[in-house]
């Protein structure tokens, strides 16, 4: 079963927004071709532009967590974590229906 990864946050300053999304397809493409990696996107609030929500979907919980928890995963992510105000939730969901 599949997973979708949300990760909901605002940017630490709002006239960032071109350079944040900008940086989002290299930062995809850096972990395209990660074991049980899928795909991303990412979300824009229009109401609140500095407002974001990132969805990742792997194949597994399990492939996730080991990108997650890995040295690589910091390399991968790190240009976008300069961004991001302190405040960022994260959660995993499973994949029930399509």
């Amino acid at each position: 079963m599949s997973i979708q990864v949300m990760v909901y946050g605002k940017l630490k300053c709002a006239e960032d927004r071109e350079a944040f999304e900008a940086m989002i397809p290299r930062v995809s493409q850096s972990i395209k071709g990660t074991a049980g990696y899928i795909r991303d996107e990412l979300l824009r609030d229009p109401t609140e532009p500095a407002t974001y929500i990132m969805m990742s979907e792997w194949s597994s919980r399990e492939a996730f967590l080991s990108w997650e928890q890995s040295p690589i995963h910091k390399q991968n992510t790190g240009p976008l974590r300069a961004y991001w105000s302190a405040d960022a939730v994260f959660s995993i969901y499973e994949v029930v229906s399509r």
